[in-house]
């Protein structure tokens, strides 16, 4: 899968799923099961 994400984006990602133990991927899986699900 190829996704572009703009770069500071990107970087706040990142920060945010290592300070919870958490991958990229597995960040933004999460992220878009919470937006499909409600």
């Amino acid at each position: 899968m190829n996704v572009s994400i703009e770069r500071g984006l990107l970087r706040s990602i990142d920060q945010f799923a290592k300070s919870r133990g958490m991958t990229r991927s597995s960040f933004l899986a999460s992220a878009a099961r919470r937006e499909l699900v409600g």
